[in-house]
Formats: C-alpha cells, sequence, structure tokens
C-alpha cells in the first residue's frame, strides 16, 4: 500500500512538473522592455511588438496605473502574442497589458504608427498616456464588454526614446481570447503602406474570384444545358463572399458599423452554404462513378 502511494505521490509531482515546464508563470523582478533602438532605418521601419509584457490580470488599469505598476514591476511576465488561457488558465476574463518600448533617437518627434490586424478581445490601445486605437468596448463581465474585431492603426510622435504602451483587454464571446496576435510598430509611412499592400493584394485576389464566379454564372444563364458553370460560378462566388468577412475581416472597411454577432452568424452562414455548393459540385463531376444517393447522405452527414 505505501509502495502504490509512492508511486501516486511521484505520478502527481512528474504531472505537476510537466504543467509548469508548458505553461510558465514568471514573476518579474524588472520591467519588460522591448530594444528597437538598433533599427536605425526610420524611412523601413516596421517591427512587430512580440516579447515580453507584464500582465494584470483582472485589473483594467490606467495608463498612469500601469507605468507605476510596471516600474515596480507588480505583475506577471507574459509572453505576446498569447491568450488568456495561456495566462491565467480561463479565455472569458479581463486584464491590462503593458511594457516599454525603446526606439532610435531618430524617430523622435517623428509620425509614428503601431498597426493592430485585429484581435479576439475587445481592447483600447495607450502610447503613454493617449489613446490610439480601440475595438469594442473593454469590461469586466459579459455585460459590459462589447465585441468587436477589425484591423485599426494608431498615430502619434514622441519626445523620447523610451515610452510605455498599456493595452487594456477583455473577452467574454470568443474561445480564443487575449493578446493572440502580433501588433507592429513602424514609421507612419512604412505601416501605411504595409498594410495598404497587403489589404490591396487580398482584395484583388477576393474581387477576381468573384468576378470569374459572376462571369461563370450568368453564361450559364444563357445557355442553360451548361448547369456545371453555373455551380462553379456560384461555388467561386460564394468563396470570395466568405474571405470577406473571415480573417482579417476586411468587411469592416466597408460596413463598419455591422454588429459582431451579425458578422459572425453570416461568416457560418456562407461556410455552410460553400461547403455543401462544392458537394453538389463533385457530384456534378462525378455523377458517373457515384451514386446521387451518395452525395445526397454525404449533404445530410454534413448538415449535422
Amino acid at each position: 500500500m505505501k509502495k502504490l502511494h509512492k508511486i501516486t505521490l511521484f505520478l502527481f509531482s512528474l504531472f505537476a512538473f510537466i504543467m509548469i515546464l508548458e505553461h510558465p508563470i514568471t514573476y518579474a523582478s524588472d520591467a519588460p522592455l522591448i530594444d528597437l533602438s538598433e533599427h536605425s532605418d526610420v524611412n523601413d521601419f516596421y517591427e512587430n511588438l512580440n516579447g515580453q509584457w507584464m500582465f494584470f490580470e483582472e485589473e483594467l488599469l490606467t495608463p498612469e496605473e500601469s507605468a507605476e505598476r510596471l516600474d515596480k514591476a507588480e505583475g506577471t511576465l507574459v509572453s505576446i502574442p498569447n491568450s488568456f488561457a495561456s495566462h491565467v488558465g480561463k479565455c472569458n476574463t479581463y486584464g491590462t497589458y503593458s511594457t516599454k518600448v525603446k526606439v532610435s533617437d531618430l524617430l523622435l518627434d517623428k509620425a509614428l504608427a503601431i498597426h493592430i490586424p485585429y484581435q479576439y478581445s475587445a481592447y483600447s490601445l495607450y502610447v503613454e498616456d493617449v489613446e490610439i486605437g480601440n475595438n469594442g468596448v473593454v469590461g469586466t463581465n459579459g455585460v459590459t464588454h462589447v465585441s468587436e474585431m477589425s484591423p485599426k492603426s494608431g498615430y502619434f510622435k514622441i519626445s523620447d526614446n523610451e515610452f510605455v504602451l498599456t493595452m487594456q483587454m477583455s473577452n467574454f464571446n470568443y474561445t480564443d481570447g487575449g493578446f493572440q496576435n502580433s501588433i507592429y510598430l513602424g514609421d507612419s509611412s512604412s505601416v501605411t503602406r504595409t498594410v495598404s499592400n497587403k489589404m490591396a493584394t487580398t482584395l484583388f485576389l477576393i474581387g477576381c474570384i468573384f468576378i470569374i464566379g459572376l462571369f461563370m454564372f450568368f453564361f450559364a444563364l444563357y445557355r442553360k444545358q451548361e448547369r456545371l458553370f453555373l455551380v462553379l460560378g456560384l461555388f467561386a462566388m460564394l468563396i470570395a463572399a466568405r474571405a470577406l468577412f473571415a480573417v482579417p475581416f476586411y468587411y469592416t472597411l466597408f460596413i463598419p458599423d455591422i454588429s459582431w454577432l451579425f458578422r459572425t452568424k453570416l461568416e457560418y452562414l456562407l461556410t455552410e452554404l460553400t461547403a455543401m455548393t462544392f458537394i453538389i459540385l463533385l457530384w456534378m463531376w462525378y455523377k458517373d462513378n457515384f451514386s446521387k444517393k451518395y452525395y445526397m447522405d454525404l449533404l445530410c452527414f454534413y448538415q449535422r
């Protein structure tokens, strides 16, 4: 019996040790600092802000409070990007992330920008004591919290090469809440150029797929015997429409007032319709090799 207790204790200790290795929580002795001062090319400066941040769980600190607590190293040192679940073991919570950033003296009094592609959380981002970006409404519970996901860029100037970033964040809707995606710092022209190029490329591809689908759809309407082109055109248009409402959520540039809940339902609906159309397309392509009943069963299984 004593041997069994020793084995149980050993296994429990081993399991606890593995969990600590997988999810380390480090309590800081010094304020975290992201040092970008070696980047001297101020006309082509665009870097992510990944690294060590201080996390204050279930506290929405003002920038002044955040800077004070940061200097005293009163918080939990975490690695960004990562989720609430990795930091505190739960996804529905709120808190404040904060870190210091050091840049080259050549960037003083120049127009800088921070780009936040999207986050699965509501947030408010501050540089020193100035808010430069927000998404949704940060709250302490599901009633006060309002979700929203859209790419944002905030512009600012600095008079000191070292400054404090404060990110208030909350999540009570998503299964993957937290500071999950990288944010980027750069001179304003580099940030604008990089973001615009990525957006233009994505929207160009979406537009091409939609136009091809639209052409095949109308072609099939004039040649009614070409039903395959009708389904293929519909499939292409659905792919393009869904891509507009999926990551990185460029629909917000055209429909900024759409609610998060409606957007999510619309994305799921478009996903279902796209998959169903693809199954029908497969049946039309290979109907001589597979029975119609097989595809109907597959369609019914997918709808479940």
